[in-house]
């Protein structure tokens, strides 16, 4: 089979992969100049995570207080005088979200589902990371000789889940209406 007839071939799932990569990518310099624009300082949407955890701590009785480094891209979450857990830009979701959305734009669908799908997956993601961080504050300051473990594998893991599982239910509604 020459070279041609192989990615004729293969065409649906090469194209699939160049979407995937171009959303993907371009989506990741522009989160990265977004970033780097606020540098040192942390950027709004960080805050904004940060805010909305501190909220439901309070709520839930907890005596916490979000503290913006002056000098470092971050916001510490003080119970009292000491730091429990910080909550870097990598904490916010967004590049969760990013692969969410390189999968949805590149797995094709019709524009009706897709923005339903992007305001549920929007809101489903900054759901699941706001369980993720409350969690890792629980973690934080009751089982802090795990906090490494749960931080870098099971609350990550649990979130990559969520996406792999809204992944699916897109696939299913594409393929259910073709």
């Amino acid at each position: 089979m020459n070279m041609r007839a192989l990615i004729q071939h293969y065409r649906g799932p090469l194209l699939f992969l160049l979407k995937f990569a171009g959303v993907y990518v371009l989506g990741n310099l522009v989160y990265g100049l977004y970033i780097h624009s606020y540098y040192p300082l942390v950027d709004p949407i960080t805050s904004f995570i940060s805010s909305n955890t501190v909220s439901l701590l309070n709520f839930l009785e907890y005596d916490v207080t979000p503290v913006p480094d002056a000098h470092a891209p971050y916001v510490a979450l003080l119970v009292g005088e000491r730091t429990t857990i910080s909550v870097f830009e990598g904490c916010n979701g967004v590049n969760v979200f990013i692969i969410y959305l390189a999968f949805i734009l590149a797995f094709s669908g019709k524009r009706k589902d897709f923005y339903t799908f992007f305001f549920i997956g929007a809101i489903t993601i900054h759901i699941a990371n706001l369980a993720r961080i409350l969690l890792l504050f629980f973690v934080s300051e009751n089982l802090q000789d795990y906090f490494y473990f749960m931080h870098k594998f099971v609350f990550t893991g649990v979130i990559y889940i969520v996406v792999f599982y809204m992944w699916y239910l897109w696939v299913r509604t594409v393929m259910r209406n073709q």
